[in-house]
Order: structure tokens, then C-alpha cells, then sequence
């Protein structure tokens, strides 16, 4: 398999994925290959996604290069399957213009291993940051869809999850536990915290959703 072919692949298998995760909740739809037209650098500059989720009703654009995004309906998860050749433009270029847009995830895999070390990573902004993620170093990402995207071979695996945040926040402490002694006095801190938040972990969700509407 040529590494085209591998990266085409691994898109498709990704937004069907997805797209079946997200079957049961029709304000979103996932596309492949989105041309959207941010606000930074409006109106010449297109960013151009392998998988994107948007609202199912986003407007879009007349452009001579084709159909592309509003600036108005941002993409709630950005992913972009990195090769060689687009490394320097997913990893450095996309996130700078990311830092101004209301793009909230920006996801990016590198099926081969080869041109992005950890080969998943995650960008979110805040307050107009762009912050780095730190589950993808142990090949999972948590988004706020409440979707769990978990790396497997060379292919991302979608699953539904509870509270995005919450099920980050639950592997971050589990984590730390494991990395802790059996006999450090700690471990019942962490304890305690895992089972309040594992009583949090299910409640409202898809909580975001309701209070966006």
C-alpha cells in the first residue's frame, strides 16, 4: 500500500466510524476532505481537514475552488492524517491559524509512525490559546463530543464515552495512581476522587449539546 493509499484509508475508516458514533445525534454530520474558510485570513485563506464533524444545517460558501465551510459554522473536531509531505503545514501552519478561529479540537494522526512523534496529538483552544493535549502521548484523545478515539495499529478507532472532560480527567488519575506505590497513602486520595467523578462520568450526557441550545 502506497502511504496515499494507507492515508486514504485511514480517513475513510475514520469518519465511518464517526459517522456511526454520531448516527443517533443528527444535528452533526462528519465530512471528508472539508474546505472551510476561517476567519483568519478571510477571505483567502482556506484550511482544508481529512475528517471533520460540523453542523448537519452549516452554510456554505461559492468558491472557485469549490463549495467551502462558513467561517460561521466552524468544525466542532478537525482531523488531519499527516504524511511526509504535509507535516509542516498539519502540525505548525493549521494550528497558528487555529488559534484565532472558533475551531475548539484539532486532532492529528500519523498512521506510519514515521513523520509525527507520538503519532496522535491533540491541539484545543481556550480563551484564545492553543493548548496541547496530554492523553494523545498514550494514544487516546477525549473530545468534547463525548466520543473516546483510541489509536489502534494504523487506524484511529472511534467509541461513544461519557462526559468527554470527565472520562479525561478519570484516565489522567488513573494513570498517576498506577504510577504509585501500593503502600503510598496517596492511593486513597485518588480513590476517592475516581469514584466521585465515576459517579459524574454519565450524568447529562451529551451535557454540552443541551446547554449550547
Amino acid at each position: 500500500m502506497t502511504p496515499h493509499e494507507r492515508h486514504d484509508a485511514t480517513v475513510e475508516r475514520l469518519a465511518a466510524g464517526l459517522a456511526e458514533v454520531l448516527a443517533s445525534r443528527p444535528r452533526y454530520a462528519v465530512l471528508t476532505r472539508v474546505r472551510c474558510q476561517l476567519l483568519d485570513g478571510f477571505p483567502d485563506t482556506i484550511s482544508t481537514f481529512d475528517v471533520a464533524v460540523i453542523p448537519a444545517d452549516a452554510r456554505w460558501l461559492t468558491h472557485p475552488g469549490g463549495p467551502v465551510l462558513s467561517p460561521d459554522d466552524n468544525p466542532r473536531l478537525a482531523v488531519n492524517v499527516v504524511t511526509v509531505e504535509t507535516l509542516a503545514e498539519d502540525m505548525i501552519a493549521v494550528p497558528n491559524t487555529l488559534t484565532r478561529t472558533a475551531v475548539s479540537e484539532y486532532v492529528l494522526f500519523d498512521p506510519t509512525g514515521e513523520a509525527l512523534r507520538p503519532a496522535l496529538q491533540e491541539f484545543w483552544t481556550s480563551d484564545g490559546e492553543l493548548r496541547r493535549g496530554w492523553t494523545t502521548n498514550h494514544g487516546v484523545f477525549f473530545s468534547g463530543l463525548d466520543i473516546r478515539i483510541d489509536v489502534r495499529g494504523a487506524d484511529l478507532v472511534a467509541t461513544p464515552c461519557g462526559r468527554g472532560h470527565v472520562e479525561e480527567e478519570l484516565f489522567v488519575l488513573r494513570w498517576e495512581r498506577e504510577r504509585l506505590d501500593p503502600a503510598d497513602p496517596k492511593r486513597a486520595g485518588y480513590d476517592a476522587r475516581i469514584a466521585k467523578l465515576e459517579t459524574r462520568r454519565l450524568i447529562r450526557p451529551g451535557s454540552w449539546e443541551e446547554d449550547e441550545a
